[in-house]
């Protein structure tokens, strides 16, 4: 069985195209775990992702993003 374990990383590419789909189909919140954790995760997103993960929070209103 072929899976992945303890400090096994997928591609950076792999996990930005997830977090980018996140915003794509607006079930972004729970993809805010990734770029709390990034360190811990070893992910470092582009920061295309992260300006348009920014960009949707400041047209959602702070307030969405707070609570996390």
């Amino acid at each position: 069985m072929q899976y992945l374990g303890h400090r096994n990383i997928l591609p950076q590419t792999v996990i930005d195209g997830l977090m980018m789909k996140g915003l794509e189909i607006k079930t972004h919140q729970p993809m805010l775990e990734f770029l709390k954790f990034h360190s811990e995760l070893l992910y470092h997103p582009k920061p295309e992702v992260v300006e348009s993960y920014f960009q949707v929070s400041v047209d959602q209103g702070y307030d969405s993003i707070r609570k996390f």
